[in-house]
C-alpha cells in the first residue's frame, strides 16, 4: 500500500540505532480510451477507418482488437485502424509505466440491402403496336434506375426512368441502385413480337353474264380464328350489290375486287384479289 516506512537498525554490541525513510506513492491512474464512432459499411463503402482519441506519449501503447465478424485490414496498433468488415472493435490503451490498462469498444454497422426490383411483364411487339413502354418498379428506398437493352433490343426514350420506351424485341434488364447503400439488384423482361399476318383466299366467283346479273364473292380465312379479324372488300373498276365489310358479298359488275382481312390481335392485314 502507498505510505511513509521507517527502517530502524539496531547495533545490538553498543545499543546504538540508526533509521532511514522511505515514502511508496500510488500510480493507479489509467489513461483514456475512447473508440470513438464508426461509419456504416455498404456495397459503396467497403472499408472504414475508425477514429479513436486516448492518451497520448511515448508511455502509452494501442492495440486493437475484433471479435465476430470484424476485420482489422492494417493499423491495430495506432488509433486510426482501416477495417473491411461489421463488427466489434476493441481498442485497449497501456500505460507502459505502471502497467494500467483501458478500453473501449466501437460497433461498425453494415447495411447491404440491395433494393427489390421488377422489370415489369413481357411485352409483344405487333403490325399496329411499333413500340410499347416497359413498367418496372424498385423498392426499399429512393432508388437510380438504369436499363440495359440485350439481344437486339432497343431503347427509344427513358433509359433512365421505370418505364423506358423500346421499339425491337430483345432483352431489357433493369439495373436498381439503392441511393442510401449504393447497392444494386436487377431483373429483364423479353420484348416479343407478333406480325403473323392472316391466310386467306377467295372462292373463284361465276362468269357475269346477259342472265347472270351477279355473282358471290365468297372470302375465307384459315388465320387467325373466327372473331379475331376484320373484313373488308374494294374494287377496281367493279360495283358491289351488298355489304363491303362482311366475308362474303356480291357484285354485279366486272371489275378487280379485292378482300383485306385484319387480324384484330396484332394489327397484321393481307390483301387477295
Amino acid at each position: 500500500k502507498p505510505g511513509i516506512y521507517t527502517l530502524l537498525v539496531r547495533n545490538p554490541v553498543n545499543g546504538c540505532t540508526a533509521n532511514d525513510v522511505v515514502q511508496i506513492f500510488n500510480d493507479v491512474n489509467t489513461p483514456q480510451a475512447n473508440a470513438g464512432t464508426a461509419a456504416t459499411l455498404t456495397c459503396t463503402l467497403k472499408q472504414t477507418s475508425l477514429n479513436a482519441s486516448a492518451s497520448t506519449g511515448p508511455t502509452f501503447s494501442y492495440q486493437w482488437t475484433t471479435s465476430g465478424t470484424g476485420s482489422i485490414v492494417n493499423g491495430a496498433s495506432t488509433l486510426k485502424p482501416l477495417v473491411d468488415r461489421p463488427g466489434i472493435y476493441t481498442l485497449s490503451v497501456l500505460n507502459s509505466v505502471n502497467g494500467c490498462v483501458s478500453t473501449s469498444t466501437v460497433s461498425v454497422p453494415e447495411d447491404v440491402t440491395p433494393p427489390v426490383v421488377s422489370a415489369g411483364a413481357d411485352a409483344t411487339l405487333s403490325c399496329s403496336i411499333q413500340s410499347l413502354s416497359l413498367s418496372g418498379t424498385a423498392s426499399g428506398g429512393a432508388v437510380t434506375y438504369s436499363w440495359q437493352a440485350s439481344n437486339g433490343g432497343n431503347i427509344l426514350s427513358g433509359n433512365n426512368t421505370p418505364a423506358p420506351i423500346v421499339n425491337r424485341t430483345g432483352t431489357y434488364t433493369l439495373i436498381a441502385t439503392l441511393n442510401s447503400n449504393g447497392c444494386t439488384a436487377s431483373d429483364a423482361a423479353v420484348v416479343k413480337i407478333d406480325t403473323l399476318a392472316p391466310v386467306l383466299s377467295i372462292e373463284p366467283p361465276l362468269l357475269l353474264t346477259c342472265s347472270q346479273k351477279t355473282t358471290a364473292l365468297i372470302g375465307m380465312v384459315q388465320q387467325p380464328g373466327a372473331g379475331s379479324f376484320s373484313a373488308a372488300w374494294t374494287t377496281n373498276g367493279g360495283h358491289f350489290a351488298a355489304g363491303q365489310n362482311t366475308l362474303t358479298t356480291s357484285a354485279d359488275a366486272p371489275g378487280t375486287y379485292i378482300l383485306e382481312i385484319k387480324n384484330t390481335q396484332n394489327g397484321c392485314s393481307k390483301k387477295s384479289k
